[in-house]
């Protein structure tokens, strides 16, 4: 069998790997056509998915940091919310003092008189106390009316904002990696490769020519050779496909066995087409009878 080599693309050969008569493997290189303006390609797309690696990176850093920002601003709320109790909890104790000394105060003007030194005395301590409850509670309202919603807000626009511009970062890394691979298979289309294990036969091209998927650039000979042969409408029914077979040529005979049998016979000989597979000799060659 024969494998007629293109290539996927078109464009100036500026390589052949191979000779004629050159045993090749599978996927083997054996011819390359111009690949400059996809080099130019690859590598231009090659620096874009490194600018955009650099973006993400930094979008990731940017996130990293807002966050923190983000939770310092909580940790200060919750840590207010603890002060803001423990001075309310103050108030409410110094106005309780303060409520019991004016208490002290009016028993003692009741006992002793306005004039005493009694409730001289009291009078002193409630002063002192309301002078106390009032700054306790006024060191509570300040506290409880700092305003604190506002940073967390900001810091959450941040943090969202810090999303948003890592998810179009990382968006972009996916479609510079896109363009790296297609940039990659532009040049692997640029490369023939053989599709079997053979013999390379003919080389139908040369060092630029153009190449393209129209007409074969190298023609490969599988190692495994293929008879054809016609066989008669009385006899087609009798034969299957991997069925084993005895070929002789010139007195020599070969093991084989048969890939297909055509379904439709021959216009001319109406004959089918039967295709037998043996092992190659090198003393045979191809088109022989």
């Amino acid at each position: 069998d024969l494998n007629q080599a293109t290539f996927a693309t078109i464009g100036t050969i500026e390589a052949i790997y191979v000779k004629e008569g050159e045993t090749v493997k599978k996927d083997q290189a054996l011819a390359k056509i111009d690949s400059e303006q996809a080099e130019i390609s690859r590598d231009n797309a090659n620096e874009s998915l490194r600018l955009a690696k650099a973006q993400q990176t930094e979008a990731q850093a940017d996130l990293r940091v807002s966050e923190a920002e983000y939770d310092a601003v909580i940790k200060d709320r919750e840590a207010q919310d603890v002060v803001i109790e423990e001075k309310r909890v103050l108030a409410e104790a110094k106005r309780t003092e303060a409520d019991q000394a004016q208490v002290d105060y009016n028993q003692a003007v009741l006992d002793h008189g306005e004039d005493s030194v009694e409730a001289a005395t009291a009078l002193t301590v409630l002063t002192q106390a309301n002078t106390e409850a009032a700054q306790a509670e006024a060191d509570y309202r300040l506290e409880r009316d700092t305003e604190f919603s506002s940073e967390i807000e900001i810091a959450q626009a941040r943090v969202d904002a810090a999303k948003a511009n890592l998810e179009a970062a990382n968006s972009q890394v996916n479609i510079s990696q896109n363009n790296v691979d297609a940039a990659n298979e532009n040049i692997e289309a640029n490369i023939l490769r053989s599709a079997i294990n053979g013999t390379v036969v003919k080389l139908v091209s040369k060092v630029g020519d153009i190449g393209s998927p129209l007409a074969p650039t190298v023609i490969v000979a599988s190692h495994e050779m293929v008879v054809h042969i016609g066989v008669s409408q009385g006899s087609v029914n009798d034969i299957k496909a991997n069925q084993k077979t005895f070929i002789t040529i010139d007195e020599d005979e070969y093991d084989g066995s048969v890939l297909d049998v055509a379904k439709l016979p021959d216009t001319n000989s109406r004959t089918y087409l039967t295709r037998i597979q043996f092992k190659n000799n090198s003393q045979l060659n191809i088109g022989e009878t």
